[in-house]
């Protein structure tokens, strides 16, 4: 878990998808959502979905949603909400795509 959160830092746009990607998955489970959010990596997971690249954006997108389950956001919610594109985590869960990617 730290290799991959050491890459979502990088500025490597590859890199930070291969890794985010990975998070998202791993984040379904309960636990390791806890570790990652307990890691320090949201700042860089919510930077990721500000992204001008639209797959990156999309995998953070979908890696915050798995992690804003069960409460891992942390006990401040507004500034998950504040540091997060509202718009764009909206527009993600209303498209098809989403759909597929957290329950597909």
């Amino acid at each position: 878990l730290p290799k991959l959160i050491q890459l979502v830092k990088v500025e490597d746009k590859y890199a930070n998808l291969r890794a985010v990607s990975a998070l998202r998955g791993l984040s379904t489970d309960a636990n390791i959502r806890v570790e990652i959010v307990e890691s320090g990596a949201l700042p860089d997971i919510l930077k990721l979905a500000k992204s001008d690249e639209v797959e990156l954006q999309m995998e953070a997108l979908a890696c915050l949603c798995n992690l804003s389950l069960c409460g891992c956001i942390g006990d401040n919610p507004l500034a998950f909400l504040n540091a997060c594109d509202v718009k764009s985590l909206v527009s993600y869960l209303c498209s098809a795509d989403a759909t597929f990617r957290l329950f597909g």
